[in-house]
């Protein structure tokens, strides 16, 4: 999943009203970002415990705290 999937899902969880706003990459800023868990996976032997959605409505309800 890209990075653009992500903010365009935390804007329809939040039912947030926030625009996506592209802008030119800062000079050492890196072309591509594919957040990727696999090496987790597969070195720590970790595996998430609950699905995308459900993480981020969590990490959401927390964030209301502060």
């Amino acid at each position: 999943m890209k990075i653009i999937q992500i903010a365009k899902q935390l804007i329809k969880l939040t039912k947030s009203k926030s625009n996506i706003i592209y802008q030119s990459l800062l000079m050492d800023d890196s072309v591509q970002r594919n957040p990727d868990i696999i090496l987790a996976k597969n070195k720590l032997l970790w595996r998430p415990k609950n699905p995308r959605d459900i993480g981020l409505l969590k990490t959401i309800d927390f964030l209301k705290l502060y």
